[in-house]
C-alpha cells in the first residue's frame, strides 16, 4: 500500500532472515511430542516480544490480531495448513472438537544463534504453563489490550510508545522470564 510506513520492528536486512515456516519448524523440533496450533500461536507471539526486548526487532513480520482467546495470526494458521502435507500430523479430540497436533518431520532447521536462544528461552519458560494460561497471558499484554479487536496489532507502536510495557508484559508470564530478557 503506498504511503504506508514500514514497521521498523520487522527483521532488518542485516539479520539472518527466517521465515514463519522455519520458526514453526524450530518450535516443533523443541517439542518432540508435537504442538497444537493454539499453543504455537502463543509461542510465536512470545518469541516476537522477547526478540523485541532483546534485539529491538521482531523475528518475522507475521501479523497478529487480538481475538477472543488471545493473540491470533491468520498467516500462522495458513502456514500450518500448508505444512499439513509435509509434517506429521495427528488429529485428536479436544473438548468435543477435532484438532490437529503438528510434529517435527525430523529435519533439523538451523537458525541464527540469537533466534535459537530466543526459542530456547520461550520453550524453557513455558514448559510448565498450560496453553489456556498462555492464551490468558497474551490477552494481558499491552500490545493486545491496546489494540482494536480483530485489527492488526502494531508492534512498531508497542516498541516506540513508552505507554507500553514490553518488559513487564514478558515478565507477567512468570518471574523466570526476567532472566531470559537479561541474558
Amino acid at each position: 500500500m503506498s504511503g504506508e510506513v514500514p514497521d521498523e520492528t520487522t527483521p532488518s536486512s542485516e539479520a539472518e532472515d527466517i521465515s514463519l515456516e522455519e520458526l514453526i519448524r524450530v518450535f516443533l523440533q523443541k517439542h518432540p511430542h508435537g504442538l497444537y496450533e493454539f499453543r504455537l500461536q502463543k509461542l510465536v507471539y512470545l518469541a516476537e516480544l522477547l526478540s523485541l526486548a532483546k534485539r529491538g526487532e521482531r523475528i518475522t513480520n507475521t501479523e497478529y490480531v487480538p481475538y477472543m482467546y488471545g493473540c491470533y495470526s491468520e498467516e500462522l494458521s495458513n502456514t500450518l495448513e500448508d505444512l499439513e502435507g509435509s509434517l506429521p500430523t495427528m488429529p485428536e479430540m479436544k473438548r468435543g472438537k477435532i484438532v490437529t497436533k503438528y510434529q517435527s518431520d525430523g529435519e533439523e532447521i538451523k537458525v541464527d544463534s540469537e533466534i535459537e536462544d530466543i526459542v530456547e528461552s520461550v520453550v524453557e519458560a513455558t514448559s510448565g504453563i498450560g496453553s489456556e494460561d498462555l492464551g490468558k497471558w497474551s490477552k494481558k499484554t499491552d500490545l493486545y489490550s491496546k489494540s482494536e479487536y480483530a485489527e492488526t496489532m502494531k508492534f512498531k507502536n508497542y516498541i516506540d510508545n513508552s505507554n507500553f510495557n514490553l518488559r513487564e508484559d514478558i515478565i507477567k508470564l512468570g518471574e523466570s522470564m526476567e532472566d531470559h530478557i537479561n541474558n
